[in-house]
């Protein structure tokens, strides 16, 4: 998974794949699956690709604090998904959709280069500026 550029496993084969899900093992199984293999992508093309077919389609599937933490985990290990412009929106996307099932408390900072990432750009409030103590 992690060195031929054209392995790609597309969306309808991971659909498959999770219509074979009895139980809930499985299915937590096949999420860190996906995490592996997204996180596993030799270059960041690839990561971008996969991804699309892989992790953005799923969303829904990364539904506990246990799924979540491993993809967390396995982004934060792969430090090129980190540092890349183009996954920044990705990732930011990632961000809120687990922003609604991990307690408020959550620590992302636990992730420290997927939080400096993802972390929203507030513009300073300028209207501060012009006035003196």
């Amino acid at each position: 998974m992690n060195t031929n550029f054209s392995f790609i496993i597309e969306s309808v084969d991971w659909r498959s794949i999770f219509l074979f899900s009895d139980n809930t093992e499985w299915e937590t199984q096949v999420n860190q699956l996906m995490a592996f293999y997204y996180c596993s992508s030799p270059s960041n093309d690839i990561a971008f690709e996969r991804f699309n077919s892989t992790i953005s389609p799923f969303f829904n599937e990364f539904d506990t604090q246990e799924k979540i933490e491993f993809l967390l985990k396995n982004i934060e290990l792969s430090y090129k998904l980190c540092n890349k412009e183009n996954l920044k929106n990705n990732h930011q996307a990632l961000r809120k959709h687990f922003e609604k099932f991990l307690p408020k408390e959550f620590d992302f900072t636990v992730y420290p280069q997927f939080n400096a990432q993802t972390l929203q750009e507030t513009p300073p409030d300028i209207s501060q500026l012009n006035k003196l103590d």
